[in-house]
This record gives structure tokens, C-alpha cells and sequence, in this order.
């Protein structure tokens, strides 16, 4: 619940899902398996809530320890095959699974589904929180092309997953707007507290009247969530000359999680920089709360001032948040940025009255309105669809697919037709040998858990050392390998090599690469499949 938007989303499915009935298993996955001990204090702090109940499984799946230092697409790569070698030993007892697009780390899982490693009948879902380069600006990476490499793979994982759910209409036409296979999104907006019905204290006419004491910026301390544009609009509200009386006593306070800026400096001690900068102007009563998570912020923000308080959240780029929906849900009074899904929350008739350009004169112009304004703007107002009108429609999604899971005709979107068999390719370079072999196959067949789907190896060589690899290697290979190889063929690199495409064929290359199907003919007419 402390790790952004996802972390939000996979607490409020939780909640749904156990309240319906349902066994929920969140899987956690980090490279450091001591990690372990801190998912069970999770446990014991979270006895309230879903992640404590009964009906909910934790579990971790370790990543490799040396990807913590590799780039961010090695993580992307690792951490979504660990996560597809335990979905495989687990799916007997899985019936739908929701994954993140960031990071991409359901690829692995729908490809092996679609290639058979997986059955069928398991319903994988992806939900369009936002990709790795959405939510980044890719001048913060130190090298732009992991970026890309890594943006490519998070669009294959999207492509691949049988079902796709985006939150916000506007997520799913900047998916649909660069993925190179067409895909159609269910637009359902994230979940939240679908039982919850809001406090009877908390109404509008309660604020009918109520001056604006305080600003409370809301939101990660970071660009991303407009920490700056929030700071240069106060500067522009408060170099009015003379200040007007509404301005010379407004409290202002920065609520949200710590993050870094592009300089590696904490955001934290940049804001206290600006507020002694401008101490003698708006500086003068602010305050930074950075230890309240996300239900002890609310709580706060609901119970203490709520009618003369304006909650401000200018975020630059946004999916469908979280605290524009909690703003709504919990009565407060608040302004936010016309971006992304945002509009999607408010009924078109208020939108001009809560949104702004993410700009520091429109935010200025807009503070200063509701502030001139305050018995007629900003005031608490209901969401487009209620938390409870949500819920009800995530659990009809989730008895379509349990349904559809049941029915024997059930077949995800590009599955594979015919039963797994692998066949390994290699390339033999010039100084190979019998050992290098034997390595290369053993990591993919015994680290990646294939052994009971290979079919057999593929060598490419040079033509001049393609009868030297016969001789020496094709004997012992196939003793060493009787359980697992029917086939060993010696194709030199220089022949031609026809593919075409063939379901229910999977080639690993590099050790690393799925491609969907592959028929090799060799110029001996022989066929392997």
C-alpha cells in the first residue's frame, strides 16, 4: 500500500475479492529472499485488512541476486521468468491472475501459456497501470537504450496477455496507439473500499461557507506528481504586491511519500530549501508530512479541517488516480490537473470547476479563485461511478472469466492449437567445443525447468567444422541427454534454413527470446517439429 498506484490497486482488489468470497494469493517477487521475513511482519501488522485475513496467501519468489546490480531490462527479464517457473508449479491451484504492465513481468507466464506449459484454462489479466517510460521521463535512466529495450518488452507483454484491463479510457488509447498487434482493452476503473460507505459527517453542506485556511499538496514528492509546479505557483500567487488578506495567513503543506529528484538529491530537502528561500513570503507556515501512509493520510485529511482546507493535486501525467478518487470519495475539497484519466473521474458538467492546465499560472489562477470563491468552488462532490458501482463491476469481470475458465471450449486469444515441444537452437561458435554445449543446453533445460517439453537440438556451425562437431559430439550428447534429446542435426551455418509458421512450437534462442512458432526445414528436406 506504500508502493504507488499498484501496490493501492492490489490492496483494494484484495479487499474485494476476500469480501466476495474468493482465495487471493499476492505474490511478491525481489531479488533478495530475507525479503521473506519482512512480507510476514506485513502479515502480522495487517491483521485488519486483507492482506491478514484468512483467504489471503503470501507469497515470494526470489530473483536472481545479481540482477539488483544489472540493468533495469535484466530485471524486467529475470524477475517475469521467476514469476512464470512458480505460476507453473502453482497453477493447479490459480484460477485468474492479475498482473501489472510494468515491468512486464507477464510475458513469460502467456507465453508459456500460449505455447502450452500452461493450461488454458488459467485467466491471465494485465491491468495498463502505466509502462516503465509512461511513468519515467527517460532522461532519468542512465542509458536510453535500456529504456527502449525496455519499453519494447513491456509492450510484448501486453500484446501477449489473453485479457487487458485499463482503468482509464485514456491509458487504453495510448497503449492501443503504440503496440503493433490490436488489442481492445476492458475499461474498468481501479477498485476502491466497494463496501465503504462514506462518514454521514462528511457532506457538502458542511463547507457551505467555510473560508480556505490551508493548501495540502497531495501526492509522491516528486516532478512527476507536479512538486514543482506546484512550488512555482505558489511564487506566482504570492508576488502580488500588496498581499491580499486571504494569502497572508494560508497554511501550506507538502503530504506525501519522499522520492529523489533528477540530481539525486532528496525532493524533501529541496522543498525545505524553497521554504527558507521564500520565508517571507509563503514560506512562513508550511509543513512536510512524509510518515503517513496512504489510510492514516486520508483519515487525517478527512478528520482534521476538511471544509477549510483545499487538497491540490497537480500531477504532470496520470493514469486513473487513486487520490483524485479519494479525494472525491472522502468529501474533501480539492483541485487537480486536466491529464490523462483524470476528467474520466468527474462527470463532465464539474470538470471545468476542479481542473486545470498543469501549468503554474493556470494552478495560480485556480488557488486564487477558490480562495476569492470559497462558498461556491471546489466544493466536495461525488465521483462519476461510485466505489460500490466499481466493485460490482469487477466482480461480474471475475465471474465472466471463472465462468469461461469452466467451459471446456474455453480458449484464450492466441493459444497454441498443439501440445509444447522445444527445440533448441544454437549457434557454434568458432572456438566451441563439447563442453559449451553441454552448458548451454543444461542452463535452459534444468534452470528453466523444460526438461519434459525439449524435442531435441539445432546446431548451426561453419561448414568447415560442422563433421568435426558430428564425430566428437553427437555421441556422448545424446548418452548425456538420452532422457530428455530424441534428435541431434548438424546444419552448417552457410545453408539455407526456410521458417514458417507452425502452432505450438516453441524456440528458445539465446536462452532468452520466445517466438511464436517455428517449422526449420534443413536442405536435406528433412522436417523438425
Amino acid at each position: 500500500r506504500n508502493s504507488g498506484g499498484i501496490g493501492s490497486y492490489t490492496t483494494e482488489m484484495c479487499a474485494l475479492l476476500t469480501e466476495a468470497g474468493a482465495s487471493v494469493t499476492i505474490v511478491f517477487f525481489h531479488w533478495q529472499s530475507s525479503m521473506y521475513d519482512e512480507v510476514l511482519q506485513l502479515r502480522n501488522r495487517r491483521k485488519g485488512d486483507c492482506f491478514g485475513s484468512n483467504k489471503t496467501t503470501l507469497a515470494l519468489v526470489p530473483i536472481q541476486e545479481e540482477v539488483e546490480v544489472a540493468s533495469r531490462y535484466s530485471w524486467h527479464a529475470s524477475s517475469g521468468l521467476s514469476i512464470m517457473h512458480w505460476m507453473i508449479h502453482h497453477a493447479d491451484s490459480l484460477d485468474i491472475v492479475h498482473f501489472p504492465d510494468n515491468t512486464g513481468v507477464s510475458f513469460w507466464t502467456s507465453s508459456a501459456q500460449e505455447v502450452g506449459m500452461l493450461s488454458p484454462r488459467l485467466q491471465i489479466i494485465t491491468v495498463l497501470h502505466g509502462t516503465t517510460i509512461w511513468a519515467t521521463d527517460p532522461l532519468e535512466w542512465p542509458d536510453p537504450k535500456e529504456a527502449m529495450k525496455a519499453n519494447l518488452f513491456e509492450f510484448r507483454a501486453i500484446e501477449n496477455s489473453p485479457h487487458v484491463v485499463s482503468p482509464s479510457n485514456y491509458m487504453s488509447r495510448y497503449i492501443k496507439s503504440r503496440v503493433k498487434q490490436q488489442i481492445e482493452p476492458f475499461i474498468i476503473p481501479n477498485p476502491l473500499r466497494w463496501k465503504h460507505q462514506a462518514n454521514k459527517n462528511l457532506t457538502t453542506e458542511k463547507c457551505l461557507g467555510v473560508r480556505i485556511e490551508e493548501l495540502a499538496f497531495f501526492g509522491r514528492l516528486e516532478a512527476r506528481k507536479g512538486l514543482y509546479l506546484m512550488l512555482e505557483a505558489l511564487n506566482i500567487l504570492h508576488s502580488q504586491k500588496p498581499l491580499p488578506p486571504y494569502l497572508r495567513s494560508l497554511k501550506i503543506r507538502f503530504l506525501g511519500r519522499p522520492t529523489r529528484t533528477v540530481e539525486a538529491r532528496s525532493t524533501v530537502k529541496y522543498i525545505r530549501e524553497q521554504i527558507h528561500l521564500h520565508s517571507n513570503t509563503w514560506g512562513q507556515n508550511c509543513s512536510i508530512d512524509t510518515k503517513k501512509d496512504r489510510d492514516s493520510a486520508i483519515k487525517m485529511l478527512e478528520e482534521s479541517g476538511r471544509c477549510s482546507r483545499l487538497v491540490i493535486i497537480p500531477s504532470l501525467v496520470e493514469n486513473y488516480p487513486y487520490t483524485v478518487v479519494e479525494a472525491t470519495n472522502s468529501k474533501l475539497r480539492f483541485i487537480a490537473s486536466n491529464v490523462g484519466g483524470i476528467p474520466e473521474i468527474l462527470s463532465k458538467d464539474v470538470r471545468s470547476k476542479y481542473l486545470f492546465l498543469p501549468d503554474p499560472a493556470s494552478l495560480s489562477d485556480k488557488i486564487e479563485s477558490v480562495l476569492k470563491n470559497y462558498s461556491s468552488e471546489a466544493l466536495p462532490i461525488d465521483p462519476l461511478k461510485s466505489s460500490i458501482e466499481i466493485g460490482k463491476m469487477w466482480l461480474k469481470f471475475h465471474e465472466t472469466l471463472f465462468t469461461a475458465k469452466r467451459s471446456p471450449e474455453m480458449r484464450p486469444t492466441r493459444i497454441a492449437r498443439a501440445p509444447l515441444k522445444i527445440w533448441i537452437i544454437l549457434r557454434v561458435g568458432i572456438h566451441a567445443n563439447i563442453k559449451d554445449i553441454h552448458t548451454s543446453v543444461e542452463s535452459i533445460t534444468n534452470a528453466y525447468g523444460f526438461q519434459e517439453f525439449v524435442e531435441g537440438v539445432v546446431i548451426f556451425s561453419r561448414r568447415d567444422i560442422s563433421e568435426e562437431l558430428q564425430n566428437l559430439t553427437v555421441p556422448s550428447f545424446v548418452r548425456k541427454f538420452e532422457d530428455q534429446l530424441s534428435v541431434h542435426e548438424i546444419i552448417p551455418s552457410t545453408a539455407p534454413v526456410l521458417l514458417t509458421s507452425s502452432p505450438g512450437i516453441l524456440t528458445c534462442h539465446s536462452l532468452m527470446y520466445f517466438t511464436r512458432s517455428i517449422s526449420i526445414s534443413s536442405p536435406s528436406s528433412k522436417s523438425m517439429q
